[in-house]
């Protein structure tokens, strides 16, 4: 039983990582702290965004902009994390999954098969829970997967 759900585990985290995360380039010191300034204050409204739970942000920008390392600031920085936790009534928790596309890196970063292999790999370690509902399915997949790879080898 163990065995399967490590095996659960560590299948989509074979593709399931996200090298672009770890190249995007940290923010000078202070930097983007503007992004925490309220709408009323001059601020761009992403607080007032976040606060309010709206479904979908829109950030744009020329190559080379900053777009990566803003998200990757937010996604890091503590205050996501305490804003979000204060709209939800305990005991549920808030968990903040992510994806970043790359045209330049490798194939599975431009593909949505890697965004969801990404997404599946942090929901079933950040939630393992979820492990005992998609066993079933997993260990379909598995048998089917091993019968086509005896086939084709024939």
């Amino acid at each position: 039983m163990a065995d399967i759900k490590l095996d659960i585990l560590e299948s989509p985290g074979k593709f399931g990582h996200n090298p672009r995360f770890g190249k995007i380039e940290e923010e000078h010191n202070k930097t983007l702290q503007w992004i925490w300034t309220p709408n009323e204050d001059g601020g761009p409204g992403f607080l007032d965004w976040l606060r309010k739970d709206q479904d979908l942000v829109w950030i744009s920008g020329k190559p080379g902009a900053g777009k990566s390392t803003l998200m990757k600031f937010i996604h890091e920085d503590s205050h996501t994390m305490e804003i979000l936790n204060s709209q939800i009534p305990m005991p549920k928790r808030t968990l903040i999954i992510s994806y970043f596309f790359h045209d330049l890196g490798n194939p599975l970063e431009k593909t949505f098969s890697g965004l969801l292999h990404a997404l599946l790999f942090q929901l079933l370690f950040e939630i393992p829970e979820l492990l005992s509902t998609i066993q079933p399915h997993f260990g379909k997949l598995m048998k089917r997967s091993m019968n086509i790879s005896a086939t084709e080898s024939i």
